[in-house]
């Protein structure tokens, strides 16, 4: 029996980084319009409601724009939607590396994205190699929820058994996979070449911001692999 690898999207097939700033400058603007702060008073912000898949924007948001934050919200999700194609770079390495494997393994997708990444699977080439695709758009439940495995392994059945899930974050992607039975591989995205990518201010900060949170050495029970690139893995699975 083949290898299940189940990949997450987000810095593992394409930067998350660009998508996640996009989405919030535009909450930004909506609160400086109100209070001023600079950049990085707004990102300090994270180390009080926490910095978990994003969610202290929303609690923040909450409590600076009161009953505007819902319409705030939508704004900035539905604007950084349709700048999604600008948006969503491909880490090249990891598409050339499922190309090149799409035969020793059965490949499979569990992320919290939106419906329209599978239009980044087909521009890349590589839609047609995963046998199961599940978005927390479209199930209704996103990580660090574990539920969201639970449907992987019922699509999976059988091959769950010998599955491995790749993410890019340990509260997120790591743990909840592992709470579900899943062997982990954590992937460490290109900090040095996201970096490089970079063209303003904003980014800059956000940068920062994105790659403060250090690992607690218990979370290093939950990782069985971790990866600075995909063939990495697949060369110890074949």
């Amino acid at each position: 029996m083949k290898t299940t690898i189940v990949l997450d999207i987000g810095n593992v097939l394409m930067y998350d980084f660009f998508v996640e700033s996009s989405f919030l400058k535009n909450i930004y603007k909506a609160i400086s319009a109100r209070k001023k702060m600079s950049y990085r008073k707004f990102f300090s912000n994270k180390e009080d409601y926490g910095f978990q898949n994003n969610k202290w924007i929303y609690s923040f948001g909450l409590e600076m724009l009161k009953e505007e934050w819902h319409n705030v919200n939508s704004y900035a999700w539905k604007d950084t939607l349709e700048k999604w194609d600008s948006l969503s770079i491909p880490i090249q390495e990891s598409i050339e590396a499922v190309k090149r494997n799409y035969d020793k393994f059965n490949f499979v997708i569990c992320a919290n994205q939106p419906s329209i990444t599978r239009k980044f699977l087909y521009k890349q080439g590589i839609f047609d190699i995963f046998s199961c695709i599940i978005l927390d758009e479209e199930v209704g439940i996103s990580k660090p929820n574990s539920e969201i495995f639970e449907i992987l392994k019922s699509n999976l059945g059988e091959l769950s058994k010998n599955c491995v899930y790749v993410g890019d974050k340990i509260d997120v992607d790591i743990i909840p996979a592992k709470k579900s039975g899943l062997k982990t591989c954590l992937y460490l995205p290109d900090r040095i070449l996201i970096k490089s990518m970079i063209k303003n201010d904003w980014d800059e900060v956000f940068f920062d911001a994105y790659y403060s949170k250090s690992m607690d050495r218990h979370q290093l029970n939950e990782i069985d692999y971790c990866v600075i690139n995909l063939e990495d893995l697949f060369y110890k699975l074949r």
